[in-house]
């Protein structure tokens, strides 16, 4: 029995099993270890490979052929590979050429693999128009995006990024904890202004009681 896995080139292999043992005399030099025949079930007609450290390179279509005695038959399967990038890290700067209050946030993320896509949302989680950069960079830092929009210092905004392929998201938040809504900055006036009238009155009856 001979099962030999191959990329495009029949001639040069991801992994051969002949006879009870793995060959390596023509595999592709960039499956060199990192390739391993799983035959637990080959009796029941089923057979797999695995590959370790999976590169963006071994994306792509494989062909598993099969031969035994007269018998001779073949399938195809794809190996889609994917990667989920790091937490979105938010800087907020300054900017000089906005109104007053208005500062300028950057939302960063890299390790990403297919493009992700990247989205800012505002407090009741409505999609704000932005301009995203998206760069692939090599196969280890993989897609790095990042995209940056003008907000009031005390606009809830949230980062979100995502892998459709994984249907997985990250995101994060800038904390506005420090500003006050305007509820809360009329109540503080509201209770300052009673705590003035009860002084007032106090002040006026102690005042009176002297007299």
């Amino acid at each position: 029995m001979r099962i030999k896995f191959y990329q495009r080139d029949p001639n040069s292999y991801v992994s051969v099993y002949n006879k009870g043992q793995t060959e390596h005399d023509n595999q592709d030099e960039k499956y060199k270890d990192r390739t391993e025949i799983l035959k637990e079930n080959i009796t029941r007609g089923e057979v797999g490979v695995r590959i370790k450290n999976v590169m963006m390179s071994d994306t792509g279509k494989y062909t598993c052929q099969f031969a035994y005695e007269n018998n001779y038959d073949k399938a195809r399967l794809t190996l889609t590979v994917a990667a989920v990038g790091k937490e979105p890290a938010i800087h907020t700067q300054e900017n000089n050429e906005a109104p007053t209050g208005y500062k300028t946030r950057t939302c960063e993320s890299s390790g990403w693999y297919p493009e992700p896509k990247l989205q800012w949302l505002d407090g009741n989680g409505n999609i704000l128009e932005s301009y995203v950069s998206i760069k692939y960079i090599d196969n280890i830092t993989l897609y790095q995006v990042s995209s940056s929009i003008k907000q009031d210092d005390c606009s809830p905004v949230t980062c979100r990024i995502s892998n459709e392929l994984l249907n997985v998201k990250h995101q994060n938040s800038v904390d506005v904890s420090h500003c006050w809504e305007p509820w809360q900055i009329a109540l503080l006036v509201t209770g300052w202004c009673v705590v003035a009238v009860a002084f007032f009155v106090a002040l006026v009856r102690c005042i009176y009681k002297y007299i």
